[in-house]
């Protein structure tokens, strides 16, 4: 099942009580045996989250021994009770059916049940017992304990002989229906005799076709119909009972009740580099979602917002409040499918974030999968994965980094020409190489503080001609001494040998593991594996730096020049219409696409063999999915299981980023 969060249809009954077209079912898979068994937890709370999820139809009876779990689900929920449709049904005491249904409101802690039905005729030896119980059904009516009443089981005869003397007709007869069992048809006595006298058919075992009679005819067309529109064969079994306005009551297991569409709530960390207040990017989307509370304090920094089930900052289920680490984990392959679970295991494999910079991250690499391994083994607190971490970051904006190693010969000459730097390099520098380099890095960072800050001064006094085309180095210095300190060795390894990039909005960037790293400053999309393991080396105090042996042993040198840092786009297959852009790093466990609407167009994403998580940043419009049409706005955030096609019309200028996995 998947299409739980829409809003369900209702049915207008005889009486002009309305009922919800689907119902949830605390029978056949729930049924008890011995009434004094004890209370299922399990159905209870399988309960709650079908309420939550928007099955506000609930069907019991007195024979499945459920009632109490079903009474204290509804309890438990604080659902209105006006929203609730509750049904139960009478047929162990049906020879006291005044005692009856006052023993199953006491089960179900109500003052009424929406729908009271007399579960089978065959109670019955004659006549007047079937019109016996009908005049107790009726007096329960007028006594208000059920809004409306009507039978399950009954054939066309058992129902001309209620209504021979009945007052008040049945509003609905729950029949066992589906495409085997269709009781002749329109044209058959039973449906005749209902369609004749305005009772409504409700279904129960309306999946059969898909669940207990295989192989049978429908097999094809229903797997036909579910590949066209992306559902299940059981939603393609409750389409055809909803179509015909048959109210359809169905028992599910918890794991088979989660939308595979679903808005999320996210969460901002608010580390010191990030902006304050409303100028925080980060911030302010993540106040675009409705009814979570958060609200922007001026006084505090917003870095990151989170949109992963990454425990530290994990998102949640907007209307459930389920994180979404348990979602996945509850229903691996809907949401994720086989091949994601094969090959990244039963989590979600990446994790997408918006950050708002206002001064250097950490100059910091993420390790490497065996390098994670071990520290993850010697210092899990510190260390709490054994992923590796390769990340992309996307500019939205105007977006300032340091990424990857200069070229080698810009490198080397500031090394050789600039005075205060040579007693940094190792007595063999010649020919100069990436050993070289790391030992040039080792040197910096084991520095003393004032050997940092009296380097750091007497490059600020060479003339600008000196530096080249690497002037740029003068006016960065100071900027980074005022954010952090003039001791602080990150100056010295991010201004001589890293990339400074300047991008704009569109422009990306790959960085992988082992790759040394700082964004300065911009607002961005950024993606990465899913860890959170780094070392850091720089713009941060020396307590918050790692050991800079095991920083420069884990170096890497790849990328080694600007252009190589870079990440382009390119046309997507997963496109229809067009209007989106793919960003292919080269590691296995996502991609992102972009999308790009104005006002009034319309793009659909074909369906994908992964998880995804998709994001508005600006404008607003429709996201239709898996049956479902929700506003989309910027801020706005949605997880997408696999095998979905996803289809946004801009209402005004809409982008769209979505990170997905194969």
């Amino acid at each position: 099942m998947a299409n739980l969060n829409v809003e369900i249809p209702s049915l207008k009954l005889n009486d002009g009580t309305s009922i919800p077209l689907i119902g949830y079912g605390t029978g056949t898979a729930w049924y008890k045996s011995n009434a004094d068994g004890g209370i299922d937890r399990t159905l209870v709370d399988a309960i709650k989250t079908a309420i939550k999820l928007g099955y506000h139809h609930l069907d019991g009876a007195e024979v499945y021994n459920t009632e109490p779990e079903l009474g204290i689900a509804i309890k438990e929920s604080k659902a209105p009770r006006e929203k609730l449709f509750v049904t139960t049904k009478v047929i162990t005491n049906i020879k006291d059916i005044p005692n009856a249904i006052d023993a199953s409101l006491k089960k179900l802690q109500l003052d009424y049940v929406d729908l009271y039905l007399i579960h089978s005729p065959f109670f019955a030896s004659s006549e007047s017992d079937l019109q016996s119980a009908w005049a107790a059904m009726e007096k329960v009516k007028a006594d208000g304990k059920a809004k409306s009443i009507g039978v399950s089981n009954y054939l066309d005869h058992h129902l001309t002989a209620t209504m021979k003397t009945a007052t008040v007709t049945p509003s609905i007869n729950q029949i066992e229906y589906h495409p085997y069992l269709q009781h002749g048809g329109p044209d058959g006595p039973l449906l005749k005799y209902m369609k004749e006298h305005n009772i409504a058919n409700s279904a129960y075992a309306p999946l059969t076709a898909v669940t207990k009679a295989k192989p049978g005819p429908c097999d094809g067309l229903y797997a036909e119909l579910a590949e066209k529109y992306y559902v299940s064969e059981g939603e393609i079994a409750l389409r055809w009972c909803i179509d015909q306005d048959i109210v359809a009551i169905t028992t599910i297991k918890f794991a088979n009740m989660v939308s595979s569409v679903f808005q999320l709530q996210c969460s901002c960390n608010n580390y010191p580099w990030g902006k304050k207040g409303k100028e925080s990017l980060s911030a302010t989307l993540c106040a675009k979602t409705p009814n979570t509370g958060f609200e922007i304090d001026e006084n505090k920094e917003y870095a990151e917002m989170w949109m992963g089930d990454y425990p530290e900052l994990p998102a949640k289920d907007l209307k459930t409040g389920e994180e979404l680490g348990k979602i996945v984990d509850e229903n691996k392959e809907q949401l994720l499918g086989k091949n994601c679970i094969e090959k990244f295991g039963g989590t979600l494999p990446f994790l997408p974030k918006i950050l708002s910079i206002a001064k250097a991250l950490p100059l910091q690499i993420h390790p490497d999968k065996e390098l994670s391994e071990r520290l993850h083994k010697e210092d899990p607190e510190s260390f709490t994965d054994m992923n590796h971490k390769p990340e992309i970051a996307i500019a939205l904006g105007p977006f300032e980094v340091f990424a990857g190693w200069k070229d080698t010969n810009d490198i080397q000459a500031l090394f050789n020409d600039l005075p205060p730097l040579k007693k940094f390099l190792p007595e063999q520098h010649t020919p100069f190489t990436n050993e070289t380099l790391k030992q040039i890095c080792r040197r910096i960072l084991t520095a003393s503080d004032e050997e940092i800050a009296e380097t750091q001064s007497a490059l600020a006094k060479i003339p600008r001609e000196k530096y080249g085309k690497q002037a740029y180095i003068l006016d960065l210095l100071p900027r980074l001494q005022e954010q952090y300190s003039k001791e602080d060795p990150g100056n010295l390894i991010a201004l001589l040998t890293m990339n400074f990039l300047q991008l704009t909005a569109g422009d990306a960037i790959y960085i992988p593991a082992d790759a040394p790293h700082a964004y300065l400053s911009g607002d961005i999309v950024e993606c990465m594996a899913r860890s959170n393991n780094v070392l850091n080396t720089g713009f941060c105090p020396r307590a918050q730096r790692n050991s800079a042996e095991l920083f420069t042993a884990a170096l890497t040198f790849s990328p080694h020049n600007a252009e190589e840092v870079k990440l382009g786009t390119s046309k997507t297959d997963k496109s229809k219409n067009g209007k989106t852009s793919e960003y292919a790093p080269p590691m296995s466990e996502f991609n992102m696409l972009k999308t790009s609407l104005k006002e009034g167009e319309k793009e659909t994403i074909r369906a994908i063999a992964g998880p995804s998580v998709l994001f508005a940043t600006s404008g607003s419009g429709k996201l239709i999915a898996d049956g479902q049409t929700h506003e989309i706005k910027e801020g706005y955030v949605f997880f997408v299981g696999q095998g979905v096609e996803v289809t946004h019309e801009a209402e005004s200028g809409l982008q769209v980023y979505q990170a997905y996995a194969e």
